[in-house]
């Protein structure tokens, strides 16, 4: 751009010069001598005023100098004023441009450069300089422009090389940002081959991005870990072990490839225990889930979207596989919800109320019709009514348990006519059940219900009857006369005909065949299954001394409570067992102690039939703690005889004596 110079600024150098010699006056006044002293007087005429003027003349000549020195330093007042003023302009054009730089766009530098020039030399134009003045001030206006013109030549390019170097950084972190980091690095080698970028730039450069991809793949290690927790952690679990096996003995600083990437050991541990930490929150989260809907009956989905209802063990194992619990003692306190939040259903109960009704410890081998008479109370009769049924089993099994004393005939056959009400009840003939015309499907709830409310109000009026003192000397008629009196109102008129005749004389059967038949006043016939002490009572000693146990068997094939040692023949001491070895139970080993009968020593048994046995004391059964875990009390009075060959023929069969063998 051209420089400005003064003799381009209008009226620059045109101001009036003061004279040099003699002052203005002394000039006007010598003018007027001259043209006095071309007259034609006679000097002596003016001699006088000669003098006299001549002396002024001299006065004002003096002044004039004065005049001219004042007029000097004027102009020189004035030149420095201007220059001032000039200089002033120029660092206020600096100014305006450094500040037009700092926020417009580059492109827009040189056209407010060119507006700054021309504003400039309109405003130094105005203080129209002395030649003197514009002399002194040009060099300095020259150097100025130039220097502008070097200044924004410079910044220009500094300017242009910053936003080149903007504009590779930003392209190469947006790649980064993608995770395309080699592509970052090679766009930013780019400007340093360019010269836009030294070496160092791109080495720091360099290692920000190796340092960010290393973050971004253990940001990607954790979201995908994190991914598997929030969704499936066994899934992480899984995972992480296989790092585990393949690192074998490997130190904490070692990288393991695996399902996420490469991973020192160190890293591996810590999400396991994360892992681990999770899948105890989300267990107990996922369990109280389904503890909830167990306790608020609630349907819960499976993974297809399905709902079910949590109401029994299979439904459970659904469950528990659906939402990923796995312990084994959450498995079993949500059991226990489900045994605690069992509905009432009359049909249910009734059914296990006959089967209580009908149960004999006597013929239970090894206990397995009362454990499964407990879980069936368990899974099918609501807490309210439980603690009842499961004090009645008890009791009928302490009873057995303590003295040996089997069921009555009359407990039988009372027993009996329970279990006939529920037959009574599924042979459909008590009223409606609310089932479809086939008889198949229940289409009536309500009905349904108040069917088997029915049949189970019938059972416990029956049993209230025979709990009545007033009616302990009752005959098996009476009862029966009882309880046809509750269920022949319920009949329809075909059944009543069917089952009650007109005019039918009654008959009493040896035993109770019919729905309705009466049975004798004798006691009835028992069958092998109901009665099967019958026969070894008969042969009770004469002495009719009280049992103290009975005869039990294990180790048989089959035998689901035989244990490792038992199936190994080895016995309570690391002894060797063999077909003579004998087991008690803890209430018999010390009686025989009390007796002074040791382990190892050969044991006398006198049975109900008056036979005798003669067993080795080589073994124990189940201890209190352990039978009160599993059965809910304790074993007593058992001769449990070693038996790999089979079941004994006396087995059940009462024991009423013990001794030591003469013999050992």
């Amino acid at each position: 751009m051209p420089a400005i110079r003064l003799i381009d600024i209008p009226n620059a150098g045109n101001a009036i010069t003061p004279p040099q010699g003699q002052g203005i006056a002394a000039s006007s006044i010598g003018r007027g001598s001259n043209s006095m002293l071309t007259q034609t007087l006679e000097l002596d005429a003016f001699s006088q005023e000669a003098r006299a003027m001549g002396k002024f003349a001299d006065s004002i000549g003096g002044l004039g100098d004065v005049a001219m020195k004042w007029g000097q330093k004027f102009a020189e007042a004035k030149d420095y004023a201007d220059i001032n003023r000039a200089e002033t302009l120029l660092a206020v054009a600096t100014q305006k441009q450094k500040a037009d730089q700092a926020t417009l766009p580059l492109e827009k530098w040189g056209e407010s450069f060119a507006r700054h020039q021309e504003e400039t030399k309109r405003a130094l134009a105005e203080i129209k300089f002395s030649n003197n003045a514009a002399a002194k001030f040009q060099p300095y206006l020259d150097n100025w422009t130039l220097k502008s013109e070097v200044a924004l030549n410079a910044e220009s390019r500094i300017k242009q090389l910053e936003l080149s170097k903007t504009d590779i950084k930003a392209n190469a972190l947006r790649l980064a940002a993608e995770s395309n980091f080699e592509a970052s690095l090679s766009a930013f080698k780019g400007g340093v081959d360019k010269g836009v970028f030294t070496q160092e730039e791109f080495d720091k450069f360099a290692a920000d991005i190796r340092d960010n991809e290393i973050r971004a793949a253990e940001s990607m290690q954790t979201d995908r870990i994190t991914a598997d927790l929030m969704t499936d952690w066994t899934v992480a679990k899984q995972n992480l072990n296989e790092y585990v096996k393949t690192a074998g003995d490997a130190k904490d600083d070692a990288r393991i490839d695996g399902e996420y990437g490469q991973m020192p050991m160190s890293k591996v541990r810590r999400l396991m225990a994360q892992v681990d930490q999770q899948g105890r929150i989300t267990e107990t989260n996922n369990y109280n889930t389904l503890a909830q809907a167990i306790d608020s009956n609630t349907p819960i989905r499976d993974a297809n979207g399905n709902e079910f209802l949590i109401t029994d063990k299979d439904k459970l194992n659904k469950a528990l596989e659906t939402f990923k619990v796995t312990g084994t003692e959450s498995k079993a306190r949500l059991e226990r919800l489900i045994s605690d939040n069992v509905p009432y259903n009359s049909k249910d109960i009734a059914e296990v109320n006959a089967r209580l009704a009908t149960y004999d410890p006597a013929t239970d081998k090894d206990l397995g019709d009362y454990a499964t008479l407990q879980n069936e109370i368990a899974a099918k009769v609501p807490k309210q009514l439980r603690p009842l049924l499961n004090d009645r089993l008890a009791q009928s099994v302490k009873k057995f348990n303590a003295d040996g004393t089997l069921k009555s005939a009359t407990e039988k056959w009372q027993g009996d006519m329970i279990r006939h009400v529920l037959d009574l009840g599924k042979a459909g003939i008590l009223g409606d059940q609310g089932l479809d015309k086939d008889g198949k499907n229940i289409v009536d709830v309500e009905k349904n219900n108040k069917y088997w409310q029915d049949v189970y109000g019938y059972q416990q009026s029956l049993e209230d009857w025979f709990r009545n003192p007033a009616n302990k000397d009752k005959t098996p008629a009476d009862a029966h006369a009882y309880r046809d009196s509750l269920i022949k109102p319920k009949l329809d008129e075909a059944a009543r005909a069917k089952y009650f005749p007109k005019n039918a004389k009654p008959t009493i059967p040896a035993t109770d065949v019919g729905l309705f038949s009466i049975p004798s006043e004798k006691q009835p016939t028992p069958s092998s299954s109901q009665y099967i002490q019958q026969g070894k009572e008969t042969k009770k000693p004469s002495n009719e001394a009280k049992p103290i146990g009975k005869v039990t068997h294990y180790n048989f094939p089959g035998d689901p409570y035989s244990d490792s040692n038992s199936r190994n023949r080895i016995g309570a001491w690391n002894n060797r067992l063999d077909e003579n070895s004998l087991a008690i139970s803890p209430d018999i080993e010390r009686k025989f102690k009390a007796a002074g009968i040791g382990k190892g020593d050969a044991v006398e048994l006198t049975l109900a039939d008056g036979s005798t046995v003669i067993r080795t004391w080589d073994d124990r059964t189940m201890q209190d703690a352990q039978a009160i875990k599993k059965f809910g009390k304790p074993l007593t009075g058992r001769f449990d005889f070693h038996s790999p060959g089979g079941k004994q023929k006396n087995d059940g069969m009462a024991v009423v004596s013990f001794r030591k063998a003469s013999n050992a």
